[in-house]
């Protein structure tokens, strides 16, 4: 018996209810003996069928569905009923975003067990309500280095998020507040750089994630700290690929070098969007990207991908080659232009869309496929062969290729601005929609990375050799 609270992944989850027995659509559930009762399943419209116009009512199913179990393995009622509520209230939910909700109340969970704490009794002395003492409780773990600040503060939200909701739907009253509550202006920038102010509920149950600026990092804020590769790494990479001679995994790779696109854009792209005869002519193809497509973005954003043309010409050779339709044909549902490009030797997806995660009628897994068979394949191989045929110290995650892609566009067109040939405004907008960014903020740090770099280095140059000089005269050398 596992004597730790939990998260565990359904495969499949129907929502049912309690129903009277001579119901013509009840079934007895028995957990003991002597101890049964009936159910039916929650009908809601489906939202994958309509005739005329009009939705096809089913049964309420939900994928890949987390549930956090308490220590001895009991569900976690109030938990799940958020899960199952935020689950519903989109018409499709993100089960990996739900699942990483799970994780971190499972987290709390084993805090208040670990503490033996009623996490419903919030005493008059604020230290000794639930979410102060977890609040100490997550500051000292990342104190001890065991979580990182970001952990940290994802979690406290998390649990401030849960309590809010079980006050809001009257489930809970608690008898003195959980937290000290006001309100902050929050500055953002639109697209085109327009300044706006969002007016957000705050409260002091804070955790500071204090900004790490290194000058010398060579890292992008883009989503998340992105590492461009050096033109002599991206020849690394491409040589090992190229020695270790596996198709999938090299036109994976080429695919967001060449375009920008993030892991599950390029994994959840369709063979139907490779094989269209009306291409044109130039020296790019568009390709689309977004929900429309069948394809995942991050946001759901609608987007354009340019793949130089003899690269869309390798991916068509590719998609009507005997490897991938062998891999095509051991997919339920058989060799058909809606299957994704790239899948396994077994005809397993390597990252499961959205919506596939949502409707497959013959999901078993519990886990989602979100690109661990591309990570596994850089840890196992790539990333030991350079390491071993060029540099010890070599290291990249796959985010990492949309920032080297964004500075090899800023590197192509910035002699451009150099001649006169376009404008430093016209480059700057080109990045931006090439990159898919909302805000212009996000494409200047491409723009200002390589001019930053060489500053601060010129900078301390001249600095440290000033002060290795009077060093030497000090020492009288």
């Amino acid at each position: 018996m596992n004597e730790t609270a939990r998260k565990v992944v359904l495969p499949k989850c129907v929502l049912t209810r309690v129903a009277d027995p001579c119901s013509s659509t009840a079934h007895p559930v028995c957990i003991a003996e002597r101890a049964c009762y009936w159910t039916q399943s929650v009908i809601h419209p489906d939202k994958r069928a309509r005739i005329d116009g009009r939705a096809i009512w089913s049964s309420s199913t939900l994928r890949m569905f987390p549930v956090v179990l308490q220590p001895q393995g009991t569900p976690w009622d109030e938990a799940n009923l958020w899960l199952f509520d935020m689950a519903e209230s989109r018409p499709v939910p993100n089960m990996v975003t739900l699942s990483s909700i799970a994780d971190d109340l499972a987290a709390y969970c084993r805090f208040i067990v670990l503490e033996s704490i009623d996490w419903l009794d919030f005493p008059a002395h604020k230290l000794f309500r639930p979410t102060y003492r977890y609040l100490g409780f997550l500051k000292q773990q990342v104190a001890g280095a065991h979580i990182s600040p970001g952990t940290a503060k994802r979690r406290m939200n998390v649990v401030v998020r849960f309590y809010r909701w079980l006050i809001q739907c009257d489930l809970f009253v608690p008898a003195n507040k959980p937290w000290k509550e006001g309100e902050t202006l929050v500055f953002a920038t639109r697209d085109y750089g327009q300044p706006i102010a969002h007016r957000v509920k705050t409260t002091d149950l804070r955790i500071s994630v204090p900004p790490q600026d290194d000058p010398y990092d060579g890292y992008i804020q883009d989503g998340g700290k992105l590492r461009p590769l050096t033109f002599e790494e991206q020849g690394w990479l491409i040589g090992a690929l190229d020695v270790l001679g596996n198709t999938e995994m090299t036109l994976i790779h080429l695919f967001s070098l060449l375009t920008g696109a993030r892991i599950q854009t390029v994994l959840t792209t369709r063979v139907k969007s490779v094989v269209a005869s009306n291409c044109g002519t130039g020296s790019h193809v568009a390709l689309g990207a977004g929900p429309q497509y069948g394809t995942d973005t991050k946001y759901n954003k609608k987007l354009m991908l340019y793949l130089p043309r003899w690269f869309y010409e390798t991916l068509q050779t590719y998609a009507q080659s005997q490897r991938a339709q062998v891999r095509r044909r051991r997919v339920a549902g058989g060799d058909t232009e809606s299957q994704y490009l790239f899948l396994s030797v077994r005809g397993l997806p390597m990252y499961a869309a959205k919506n596939d995660v949502e409707f497959s009628e013959t999901q078993n897994r519990h886990h989602t496929k979100c690109g661990q068979a591309v990570r596994q394949y850089m840890r196992d191989y790539i990333i030991p062969y350079v390491q071993q045929k060029h540099n010890a110290s070599f290291r990249y995650r796959f985010h990492d290729l949309r920032a080297t892609y964004g500075m090899n566009l800023v590197d192509a067109l910035s002699p451009l601005v150099d001649k006169g040939e376009i404008t430093y405004t016209r480059m700057l907008d080109i990045v931006r929609a090439r990159m898919g960014h909302a805000s212009i903020k996000t494409t200047e740090c491409y723009l200002q990375f390589r001019q930053r770099q060489r500053l601060v280095r010129e900078a301390c140059d001249n600095w440290e050799e000033k002060l290795q000089e009077l060093a030497r005269k000090s020492n009288g050398t």
